[in-house]
């Protein structure tokens, strides 16, 4: 019996087609589906209930909407800690993404945009954990002395474009550390360039932030050393621009009585490098513009501090260093009083006492390293509230803890 291999063949990419064509129709009814917002519903109150029984305390969704193929939106996220406080609420996440980065491994986010962000970070006194770790704990896998690490893989690569979060409120109360921050922003916009987990190197093309404000109490403790430190890569962080618009921070540092209040309308860094390997810290140049701050020096009771684990502490680094290109200061009121001193009307300079106005200030090749402070004043000016006029000042000068050269 002779074969046709023609009207064989017919017959095989008949079936074929038809197989694709079912399998093509199938998940193109799945992809409407999971379109429908009855759909998304339930994906949402699946999402809840399994989160909320993984992390074993309260998460709400309040709406859950997507397309899929390349963008998520989120309202009303909220989750809470072991002991029933807030500890995230997320009014309105929105993602966009190019699903098909997948295929060549890599995480592709164009956009995240968050309305509306509260984070709060707490730690008791007899506490060795924050209250998120929890969440740490039920996602990651027990370690095993067997598994060996696959290098057959290449790593999954991270490409993120914009951050913007507005109306941002963090906070960490710290009740072992004695430490408490307090941070809101109006906007926050961060443009990503480089996001290299696994070599720990971050380059952002720019971070801008409007209407920060930040309250700072932290008391003069010895280190903690409760956990663990890692011996492996700390991050490298690269920003090519900074600008921070209308700030205000408020400092308390109840161990040394130091308090300060400042505002600044305008700063603005370029080329901002640190890299916590080497413990190093340059900045091509940095402005400071329409600045106001008031430091005041309480009178405190000095306890004798125990030297030799904060020493020893010290000594396992390297001194940090900053080396800065040019600082200028333009428009700025610098105020500086000590609270046990009492001020007097006087045209004498009074260095318990002072206040700075219409300072303007340059300074180049700053660099602070160890217990030495050097660089050069091309241009000072200010006016003194003792009536001292001060119209042009520059000058090298080096300072140690052997004093001012």
């Amino acid at each position: 019996m002779q074969v046709n291999a023609g009207k064989v063949l017919k017959i095989v990419l008949k079936v074929l087609l038809y197989t694709l064509s079912s399998f093509a129709l199938v998940l193109f009814i799945v992809l409407l589906l999971l379109r429908t917002e009855k759909v998304q519903n339930i994906i949402r109150q699946e999402a809840v209930s399994y989160l909320s029984k993984k992390l074993g305390t309260n998460v709400a969704i309040g709406r859950f909407r997507t397309d899929l193929l390349s963008n998520i939106e989120i309202q009303g996220i909220r989750v809470e800690d072991q002991s029933k406080d807030v500890l995230l609420n997320v009014g309105k996440l929105e993602i966009n993404y190019r699903l098909i980065a997948l295929l060549n491994n890599s995480v592709s986010i164009q956009q995240v945009s968050i309305d509306t962000l509260f984070f709060r970070m707490e730690r008791n006194e007899t506490d060795t954990a924050f209250n998120f770790d929890f969440i740490i704990r039920a996602f990651s896998s027990p370690s095993s002395t067997d598994s060996k690490e696959d290098t057959t893989t290449s790593p999954m690569k991270f490409d993120i474009g914009k951050l913007t979060i507005k109306q941002l409120h963090y906070i960490m109360d710290d009740r072992r550390g004695q430490q408490f921050y307090d941070a809101r922003s109006g906007l926050i916009a961060v443009y990503v360039d480089k996001l290299d987990i696994k070599n720990q190197d971050y380059h952002i093309k720019s971070l801008e932030a409007k209407g920060l404000t930040a309250i700072i109490d932290s008391d003069s403790s010895p280190p903690d050393t409760t956990q663990s430190e890692s011996s492996g890569l700390l991050p490298r962080i690269i920003i090519d621009q900074v600008s921070l618009l209308d700030n205000s921070f408020s400092v308390q540092l109840p161990g040394s009585g130091y308090q300060s209040e400042t505002d600044i309308r305008n700063f603005h860094a370029e080329n901002f490098n640190l890299d916590l390997n080497t413990n190093k810290l340059s900045l091509h140049q940095v402005l400071l513009a329409q600045h106001e701050s008031k430091v005041l020096i309480k009178s405190v009771k000095t306890e004798l501090p125990v030297e030799k684990n904060i020493e020893s502490a010290a000594s396992d680094s390297e001194p940090f260093t900053v080396a800065i290109g040019s600082i200028r200061l333009q428009e700025n009121d610098l105020k500086y009083d000590q609270e046990n001193v009492v001020a007097k009307v006087s045209t004498d300079f009074n260095q318990d006492h002072i206040h700075l106005k219409e300072l303007q200030l340059l300074i180049e090749d700053f660099t602070f390293e160890g217990s030495t402070i050097q660089g050069y004043i091309q241009h000072f000016q200010a006016k003194e509230q003792c009536g001292l006029d001060i119209q042009q000042l520059s000058t090298r000068f080096v300072y140690s803890d052997t004093g001012v050269i």
